[in-house]
């Protein structure tokens, strides 16, 4: 679940929460958010061999696209080179839905 206020996502998720700051229609870095979305998504859809169109928000990477830890670890690899951005160990972690690692890209970029 995500919940908008002045601008911040919270996204709410299991037992722990994070949030994704951002400005209306730009990341941090002025990349235009609904470009990060397609390009994280046709990322994720090559990383692990599936057709783009499973590729949704709601999916879990490991449950309904497949992805095993080091699947994860090297989508990780392949986001960081293709943004120029760094995850922390502990973020990994966390990326368990193809929302995840949209709102932590965002977050990032």
């Amino acid at each position: 679940m995500t919940i908008t206020a002045r601008g911040v996502s919270f996204l709410l998720a299991g037992s722990f929460t994070w949030f994704v700051l951002h400005q209306r229609e730009r990341g941090q870095r002025g990349f235009n958010v609904s470009s990060i979305k397609e390009q994280v998504i046709q990322l994720i859809a090559t990383q692990l061999g599936v057709k783009e169109e499973e590729v949704t928000p709601e999916k879990s990477l490991a449950d309904d696209l497949g992805a095993d830890n080091e699947d994860t670890l090297e989508l990780k690899m392949v986001l960081e080179e293709h943004f120029g951005i760094e995850f922390f160990d502990d973020e990994v972690e966390r990326i368990r839905t193809v929302q995840h690692a949209i709102d932590y890209t965002l977050a990032k970029a």
